[in-house]
Formats: structure tokens, C-alpha cells, sequence
């Protein structure tokens, strides 16, 4: 009778493990605060990057807890993420300088989701 136990306990195992029975990633969402920034000056915009690299890095780092990725892999996620979040960054900037037509955009006060999986 021990072995039938031994396999029960052995099948139950393997079935909570597995794929099927996992959880799907928890994507993590990360806001980047702008209102507080003068996007027209040099050091507006480089804050603005600087807080997109870290929000990027805090989603790729905990979007999944489970997840015991190398390190590599989170610096690709962080980059993919901010690149795609500094267009709209590189957006906001412009506008604040008077965009390509000189008219500078009033509301400037936008915040930036940042996700990952």
C-alpha cells in the first residue's frame, strides 16, 4: 500500500507544478510622475529619462515574483520597455520647447504607465 501512496502524492506533486496549474505572470504597472517637471530645460527632459529607465527597471525586475530570471534578460525587458515609453517622452519635450511649429503644448501634465509581464 505504500507505493500507491508514494505515487499519489508524487502525481499531486507534479500537477501543482505543472504549466497547466501555474499562474500567468502578474504584469506590474509603474507610474512616471511628469507634472512636476519643466520639460522645456535640458534638465527636465534628462529627469524625465531617468525616472523612465528606473520605472522600466522596477517593472522588468518584479513583473513576475516567481519568476528567478538572469539578469540579462531583465536589462533587455527594461530596455524594450523604456525605449517604447521615451518616444512619448521625446513627444512631451518637444511640445514643452514649442514643438516643430514653435506652438508649445499647455498641458504638459501627463503621466507615463509603464508595464510589463
Amino acid at each position: 500500500m505504500r507505493p500507491s501512496i508514494k505515487l499519489v502524492l508524487a502525481a499531486a506533486t507534479l500537477a501543482a507544478t505543472s504549466p497547466a496549474f501555474a499562474e500567468a505572470p502578474v504584469e506590474r504597472e509603474v507610474i512616471v510622475r511628469t507634472g512636476d517637471l519643466d520639460l522645456a530645460t535640458d534638465q527636465g527632459a534628462a529627469e524625465l529619462n531617468s525616472r523612465i529607465a528606473k520605472a522600466a527597471w522596477q517593472v522588468c525586475d518584479k513583473a513576475d515574483v516567481l519568476d528567478v530570471r538572469p539578469k540579462a534578460a531583465i536589462e533587455q525587458c527594461a530596455s524594450r520597455v523604456a525605449s517604447m515609453h521615451n518616444v512619448t517622452a521625446r513627444k512631451m519635450v518637444l511640445a514643452a520647447r514649442g514643438g516643430e511649429d514653435g506652438v508649445r503644448t499647455a498641458s504638459l501634465d501627463k503621466d507615463i504607465a509603464l508595464s510589463a509581464r
